[in-house]
């Protein structure tokens, strides 16, 4: 009911993190966060339906740039 928790372990001199989600059966993923910090390594999705299933994917951004 509160969300779902996900975390990370943090990426040396990152300057923030890009969490994407797509639920069971979809192809494409969805940015739900962008988050500014690189020394943050959790977030919960509050906005996860109840009974839904979802894979997260996290990518490390250094300024402008994001990893693979």
């Amino acid at each position: 009911s509160s969300g779902i928790q996900v975390k990370w372990g943090t990426v040396p001199n990152a300057t923030g993190y890009r969490i994407y989600r797509k639920k069971a059966g979809e192809t494409s993923w969805t940015r739900v966060k962008t988050v500014s910090s690189g020394k943050t390594a959790s977030w919960t999705d509050t906005k996860a339906k109840n009974g839904a299933k979802y894979t997260y994917a996290i990518r490390s951004v250094y300024h402008k740039q994001v990893s693979p």
